[in-house]
């Protein structure tokens, strides 16, 4: 008699936690999502990765097999070849990626209900929001995009969006190597204001990812400007040297 009790129990158990609502049964993990096979939209995606940070674009396995052929290399040619291609791997050629967001961007956008404002909050600049076809006029190109403030005598006067320095620094690792600017150029780039763009500038020289030195040629009044120079290293590859 317990016995069939016991089975009749065990079984009501069992119906009881199948009868469990699904909120109180273990969530299912969600599945991720499939990478897209639109290569317009890949495109579109490196490119913003690029502007973002170019480190995140780097081949860390073709750099592996690279080092492996230069120390394995015995022959001078052979290794002369050997480092080329290290190097080659090490730096992400920035131009085919450009090209591709110049000649495809516009049209994607357009389709996706996406406009420029878009890409210029994630950091695009206009220079190149122009090569991709948009018609910004210079005022635009120009014209921060922070608040107007009032100051202490009532003027107005506009306060730079806040930009982080690594979006700064961003910008200026998605150019080619050898890429020259000036503060004021970079500032009207990015839209920050001039203490952090410096900021972001100091932290790049001490990484050897810039170089500066004064204007060569310079026909305006006062000292000429400071022009930096893109070195296309990378922080680790400094460190390391």
């Amino acid at each position: 008699m317990f016995s069939a009790m016991s089975t009749t129990s065990t079984k009501t158990n069992d119906n009881t936690d199948k009868a469990k609502p699904a909120s109180r049964r273990a969530a299912a993990k969600p599945k991720a999502k499939a990478p897209t096979t639109d290569p317009i939209e890949g495109a579109i995606r490196k490119y913003l990765l690029l502007i973002d940070d170019p480190a995140q674009l780097v081949d860390t396995k073709a750099i592996e097999a690279a080092e492996q052929e230069v120390a394995k290399a015995t022959d001078p040619i052979d290794k002369l070849k050997a480092l080329a291609a290290l190097d080659k791997a090490k730096n992400v050629d920035a131009e085919p990626i450009k090209t591709a967001f110049f000649e495809h961007a516009k049209a994607w956008a357009e389709t996706e209900g996406i406009n420029e404002d878009a890409f210029r909050s994630l950091g695009v600049p206009v220079e190149d929001l122009r090569m991709a076809g948009y018609n910004l006029s210079p005022a635009l190109a120009t014209k921060p995009k922070g608040k107007t403030v009032k100051t202490v005598n009532g003027a107005d006067r506009r306060r730079a969006p806040a930009v982080p320095v690594d979006k700064i620094q961003g910008w200026v690792r998605s150019r080619t190597k050898g890429f020259e600017f000036t503060l004021a150029e970079m500032i009207e780039q990015v839209g920050s204001s001039q203490a952090t763009c410096r900021k972001a500038l100091d932290e790049l020289e001490k990484n050897g990812e810039v170089t500066k030195e004064a204007m060569k040629v310079h026909t305006g009044r006062g000292r000429a400007p400071i022009v930096y120079t893109y070195t296309g290293k990378t922080k680790a590859e400094t460190a390391a040297a």
